[in-house]
Formats: C-alpha cells, structure tokens, sequence
C-alpha cells in the first residue's frame, strides 16, 4: 500500500494550501465513504492524471471514534496520524466554505450524489459520481462521468470499475500491492451490503 500512501501524501500537497480537486465521501463518515473517497481519489488520478484528495466527511475530533474504520486503514499503514495530515475533513471547510471552495476545480461524490446544502457552492464543478443510493439526477450539466446502482455498497462500483479498466492494474505496481488494494476494498463490501 506504499503506492496508495505516496499518491495520499502527493495529493494533499497539490491540494494545500487550495483545494483544486476533491473527492467527497457522504456525510455518514461511515466505512464505505472512507474507503471510497480514498480509493475514488487514487482511481481518477489513474484515469485522469489529476491529483484528487479524499474528503472525510466528519471532524478530526469525531473521526476517533470511528474504531472499525481506523482499524481497517492502520493494517495497511494508514494510521489516524497519517490520515489526519493527508486527507480532509469536514473541520478543514466547515466555517469558511464559499472562501475555502472558491478555486476548486473538480469534485468527486462516493456514496451520494446530492450535495448537502453547505457545499452547494461546489454544484458546477462536480464531474464524477459514484454512487449506490436512488439517483436525485443532480448535476447533469457538469458530470463527466456518472455511475449510480443500487447494489451492496459504492465501493463494490469502484472496484468493477477497476476491474474494466485492466490496463490499471498493469501498470499499478506488483501482485503483493494489487493484492492489497483488494483487500483494503473488501472492508466495505461486506459491511455496507445489507443482509449480508
């Protein structure tokens, strides 16, 4: 997961001190936008060439009480130090959001795809959506790239995604780390399917 953490850390600085592209996971904070957003993020950098940094959609504070997801990350060398420095949080926009967005030039939804109404300012620049939930057909201006199905969980549409688009994984590094890019997806097919 070297790979995942070196694009992380890559991502965030081309995102600091503005935020340019983003990728937002859904205000549930949960398992499955966690996962997604960071995954979502290192995908379209591999589609597009644009550097995409995970937005967690919760505060820093809140985010250690999320032990299972905390778990899940640190097995594979994302630790809540690592995350905190790396990703962005709902604390980072919270108070100034029209000025924080005001340069950001591509947004990514994971596991919605309906804005909330503090982030309504983002609504032109969203051009990716990934999505498992019913469609409220949002942003049909402006999205590049759309992918709404209800199914067991939005990073089960990722990984098909990647799965499509082989030439991903021939480039993307060695079996060990494909391995563990399978299994730091695994996490959310099982606990965001319901009736599992």
């Amino acid at each position: 997961m070297n790979n995942l953490k070196q694009y992380l850390r890559a991502a965030r600085q081309e995102n600091t001190p503005v935020y340019k592209n983003l990728v937002f996971g859904n205000t549930s904070a949960d398992m499955d936008s966690v996962v997604g957003s960071i995954l979502m993020s290192w995908f379209y950098f591999t589609k597009t060439g644009v550097k995409y940094t995970p937005v967690v959609y919760c505060t820093r504070h809140e985010l250690t009480f999320r032990f299972e997801i905390l778990q899940h990350l640190e097995t594979f060398g994302i630790d809540e130090p690592f995350l905190r420095e790396n990703v962005v949080f709902k604390d980072d926009f919270q108070e100034q959001e029209s000025e924080v967005f005001s340069q950001v030039e591509s947004v990514g939804l994971i596991d919605f795809n309906k804005l909330t109404r503090e982030l309504g300012s983002l609504s032109n620049k969203v051009h990716f959506i990934i999505d498992h939930h019913a469609d409220h057909k949002k942003y049909l201006g402006t999205v590049r790239e759309k992918r709404v199905i209800i199914c067991g969980s939005a990073t089960t549409l990722i990984i098909q995604k990647m799965l499509q688009e082989s030439s991903l994984f021939e480039t993307s590094g060695t079996n060990e780390e494909i391995q563990q890019l399978a299994l730091f997806a695994c996490a959310p097919l099982s606990l965001d399917s319901i009736s599992f």
